[in-house]
């Protein structure tokens, strides 16, 4: 009662101070003049977007200034800190501070025994400690003896020491900490370290901020073996729908192990509307040779933006043109696949190169009651395949031929209550021109309108047709007291007819189409629980086109959850007639307090090297430490046993975790084929690397030893 009667006395009070805008209440207040006042207990100034707290205060009205002393705390829009004592000018907010505390969002803490407020948002600080770590007692921090902050920009100090736990472990003349919320230019975290193909490098990156949606990563890569790398990357969020990336990579290597001594990489992945229904993609990941992406992806610029596609045997080149109308989507295209082969002695480089390919398609049209896909393209295509051997012998070949294509699919739904039924039917229509080595070929002997092969010189007209039709049954569900039980059954009946297609060309999409004659039947379970759910797929087809065994192997999919905490999942395609699975995955994942475990078992008999793989991983996570171990294995044996799988890679991985700052180290041991000069070698690499992390600073996995 006492406390609410003293702050209606002090609201009273405060009136005189009204055309000042400043609020003040206290336990008690005094004053001996019309322009001092004192105020003790539990002060609180409120002055514009200015909160002052303290044990005690005096204001001087004709100045507009405050001394607070005993448990002060100072806020506004940007400033949050505590002294022991404060002098403030209420009107432009400069002032002292003795023994002052402050925050910045997000984890920026500093401290200081004098600080001079010289504005808003800024302060000069004598014996200063700027950290992340919030501790009375921080596990690191910088120390200078002078210093200034400007919120929202930077902190910068000369003659600066890098502490850890009180001990100077590192000096610098000038030190500049950003504190901004936005993005800001400056020069990233470089990685050091020693490779053995490349020797001692460095990697100084500088990252340049040219706006809101756009910037720009220029650096280089610097090795004492190979010289120096040059890359670069620009970032261009133009809008929601449209984007620009681009990367480069450049190296003059006079000690490469490849066939190439000017190596690249160039990455494009953008799209643009240069008109409104007018848009410009490029898909582009090329490279200068074989070895390239193995030698130096490591070393790319790997933003949150874009990761670079870590395919070492494969590249893209493709452009692509545009143009969306209401029944039709018109693209001009240009692409080439290239796919590197490494064999016993040397490689095989091989190039589809589709120049121009002309497209127009649409799908999901409506006429009256049919619904209607089509598509048509036109090809150039040119196949080359080079092979170079280790003993710098090389040789070459080409295909070249033009392609028209063609393919529409009419197809009905119809609702009949309890199932949708789907009938549908497709006409393709191939013509190449322009090939060479056909002349021996014949006709088809059985030739329809809608079906044939006709060979004519050096070019080739296949007509070919499928039709069939799908039933879907709707859900059939039922509640349980704990869960619900849902299934969804999918007939299927689909025909393409047989014919002769001995000779044609088969490089691209659709040159060869196999005869289908078959029934397909699909049956879905869905079990939800409240903590747990399960899925289980079944599908079976019977093929008419095979003269024997005309059981295609059933393929067989399933889940299970249960909460967060355990996993299963499981798949297989089982060959009755062989009495084996042609394809087999496994994999199991298990949360239980501080342990995370997951396996995988996969097996698939249409990979010819390496058809079986296992591999786990296991980690553990305390508060302050986190220990992870993983193993692949893998083998190209037959109806494969465990116990004849050969170690690919073994990690290990353990990190000591602060609340402001990690530790650790990563060790790798990978076994791989490699391309050199003279042979082709099996190479045990065994990697370590150095993890830590400042927060506030950021971090890095660095490469600190490697040995092959």
């Amino acid at each position: 009662m006492l406390k609410y009667i003293l702050t209606i006395v002090l609201l009273v009070a405060s009136a005189s101070f009204a055309e000042d805008k400043v609020n003040l209440e206290a336990d008690k207040v005094t004053s001996i003049d019309n322009n001092t006042v004192f105020a003790v207990g539990s002060v609180l100034v409120t002055y514009k977007n200015i909160i002052l707290t303290s044990d005690n205060l005096t204001y001087h009205k004709d100045t507009n200034t405050a001394e607070a002393s005993g448990n002060v705390v100072f806020q506004d829009d940007y400033n949050y800190l505590t002294a022991t004592y404060l002098k403030i000018d209420l009107t432009t907010k400069k002032g002292s501070i003795d023994n002052g505390k402050g925050f910045y969002a997000p984890h920026t803490y500093f401290n200081a025994k004098k600080i001079e407020k010289t504005g808003d948002n800024s302060f000069l600080l004598q014996n200063a400690v700027i950290t992340s770590c919030n501790q009375e007692n921080p596990d690191w921090y910088f120390y200078s003896r002078t210093a200034e902050i400007d919120y929202g920009e930077y902190f910068k100090s000369r003659h600066t020491t890098f502490n850890i736990n009180d001990i100077p472990v590192l000096y610098t003349p000038y030190f500049v900490w950003p504190i901004k919320k936005k993005r800001e230019s400056g020069f990233l975290i470089p990685d050091i370290g020693f490779k053995t193909d490349a020797g001692f490098f460095v990697t100084p990156k500088y990252f340049l901020d040219l706006g809101l949606n756009k910037d720009f990563t220029f650096g280089a890569n610097l090795f004492s073996l190979k010289g120096p790398m040059f890359n670069t990357e620009f970032r261009y969020e133009k809008s929601s729908g449209e984007s620009i990336y681009m990367y480069g990579e450049f190296l003059d290597d006079q000690n490469s192990k490849s066939n190439k001594t000017t190596r690249w990489r160039f990455v494009n992945k953008s799209n643009m509307y240069l008109a409104k229904n007018l848009e410009l993609k490029f898909n582009i990941d090329y490279v200068s040779d074989f070895k390239y992406k193995e030698d130096f992806d490591e070393f790319a610029i790997k933003s949150d933006k874009f990761e670079l596609e870590n395919d070492e045997n494969y590249s893209v080149n493709e452009i692509r043109l545009n143009y969306n109308l209401k029944y039709s989507n018109i693209s001009l295209r240009y692409l080439d696949n290239m796919h590197y082969y490494k064999n016993d002695d040397g490689f095989t480089k091989n190039h589809i190169i589709r120049k121009p390919n002309t497209i127009v398609e649409k799908y999901g049209l409506r006429f009256s009651e049919i619904k209607a896909d089509y598509f048509a393209d036109f090809n150039k295509i040119l196949y080359t395949n080079y092979i170079y051997n280790i003993d710098g012998s090389e040789s070459s070949s080409k295909i070249e031929y033009d392609r028209y294509f063609a393919k529409i699919k009419l197809y009905k739904p119809f609702d009949i209550k309890i199932a949708t039924l789907t009938p549908h039917f497709t006409q393709t229509a191939t013509y190449w021109s322009n090939l060479n080595n056909i002349n021996t070929l014949q006709d088809n002997d059985f030739e329809k309108s809608f079906l044939k092969v006709k060979y004519n010189g050096d070019s080739i007209n296949r007509t070919i047709y499928s039709y069939g039709a799908k039933l879907s049954f709707n859900e059939l569900y039922k509640n349980y007291q704990s869960f619900k039980h849902s299934i969804f059954n999918t007939f299927e009946y689909k025909v393409t007819p047989y014919l002769d297609q001995t000779g044609l060309p088969n490089l691209i999409e659709n040159d060869v189409i196999s005869a289908e004659n078959y029934y397909g039947y699909t049956m879905t379970n869905y079990f939800k629980g409240n903590i747990w759910d399960m899925k289980l797929e079944i599908n079976q087809k019977y093929n008419l086109s095979k003269s024997d065994e005309k059981f295609e192997p059933l393929y067989v999919k399933s889940s299970f959850n249960y909460k967060d905490l355990f996993s299963i999942n499981f798949e297989n395609s089982y060959d009755y007639y062989e009495k084996q699975s042609t394809y087999f995955k496994n994999s199991y994942r298990l949360k239980l307090s501080k342990f995370y475990f997951y396996t995988e078992y996969v097996f698939d008999d249409t990979i010819t090297d390496y058809n079986t793989t296992l591999k786990y991983n296991v980690t553990y996570s305390a508060n302050k430490f986190d220990l992870n171990i993983y193993e692949k294995f893998a083998s190209d044996e037959e109806n494969i046993k465990l116990l004849n799988l050969k170690r690919q890679e073994l990690g290990l991985k353990g990190v000591y975790k602060s609340d402001c700052w990690s530790f650790g180290l990563l060790l790798k041991e990978n076994y791989y084929d490699i391309i050199e000069e003279s042979s082709i070698n099996t190479k045990t690499e065994r990697t370590v690397y150095l993890i830590f992390e400042f927060k506030g600073l950021g971090g890095a996995e660095r490469k600190i030893l490697e040995k092959k």
